[in-house]
C-alpha cells in the first residue's frame, strides 16, 4: 500500500480512502499509511494503531474489539527509513483451527484444546526500496531486529512492502530458524515483455 504517493489529486486519495474502508477484512497491514487516513480510517470504524513513520496494523471495529502495538522497529540510513510494527489483535468472535494449542504461545496467543484463537499477533513491514536493493549492514540489521522481534512475540502473520527483496524473506527468515510461507506477492516485470525479468516485490 502506498499511503498518498500514487494519488495525483484529491479524487484519487478518497478513492484510496475508500477502497481501504470498506476493505473486506477483518485486519489490514498497511506500510505507508498517513496521519490523515488513520484519522479517517478511525472515523470511519477502524480501529488503528498510531502509525510508525507510516507501518501499522488496522482492524475492523465490529470483528476486532483492540488492537494493542508490542514493538516497533526503526532503522536509519541516512534519510531512508525502514520501519515495521507488531501489533497483538484481539478478535471479537473465535476462530478456529489456526493456532490451536500450541505450548510454545503466551497465553494472549493461544487458542483453546478445540482450537479456538481470540487473538493474533501479526506485523507489518516497510523495507526502503534502496536498502532493499543492497544486502547490507542496513539491511541486515532490519531483520536481525525484525526476525527477533516475530520470535519474541510468536507473529503469525507478516505483511510487507519489501521492494523487490520479498523471496529474500523467506531465506533470512530460514536461517534465523523461522518456518516462513509466502501466501501472496505483488509482481512487477522490469524490461520489455518479450525479454523482461520477473520480479517479486511486497
Amino acid at each position: 500500500f502506498g499511503g498518498e504517493r500514487c494519488a495525483k489529486n484529491k479524487d484519487e486519495q478518497s478513492n484510496v480512502l475508500c477502497n481501504l474502508a470498506t476493505s473486506p477484512a477483518a485486519l489490514l497491514c498497511a506500510q505507508e499509511l498517513t496521519e490523515r487516513q488513520a484519522s479517517e480510517l478511525r472515523k470511519l470504524g477502524w480501529l488503528c494503531a498510531e502509525p510508525v513513520e507510516g507501518a501499522t496494523v488496522l482492524g475492523k471495529n465490529t470483528r476486532v474489539t483492540d488492537v494493542t502495538v508490542l514493538h516497533t522497529i526503526t532503522v536509519h540510513k541516512e534519510r531512508k527509513c525502514s520501519k515495521a510494527m507488531v501489533a497483538l489483535a484481539t478478535l471479537a468472535h473465535p476462530h478456529f483451527g489456526f493456532n490451536s494449542m500450541d505450548q510454545r504461545l503466551p497465553n494472549a496467543c493461544r487458542g483453546t484444546a478445540g482450537g479456538e484463537m481470540r487473538s493474533l499477533a501479526l506485523a507489518s513491514a516497510h523495507l526502503h526500496n534502496e536498502v532493499a536493493k543492497v544486502d547490507g549492514e542496513t539491511r541486515k540489521e532490519f531483520f536481525r531486529q525484525l526476525t527477533a522481534a516475530v520470535v519474541h512475540h510468536h507473529c503469525r502473520v507478516l505483511a510487507g512492502d519489501f521492494n523487490m527483496a520479498a523471496y529474500a524473506v523467506i531465506e533470512i527468515f530460514a536461517a534465523a530458524g523461522i518456518q516462513a510461507t509466502l501466501c501472496a506477492y505483488h509482481v512487477e516485470m522490469k524490461g520489455s515483455s518479450g525479454g523482461g525479468v520477473l520480479r517479486y516485490d511486497s
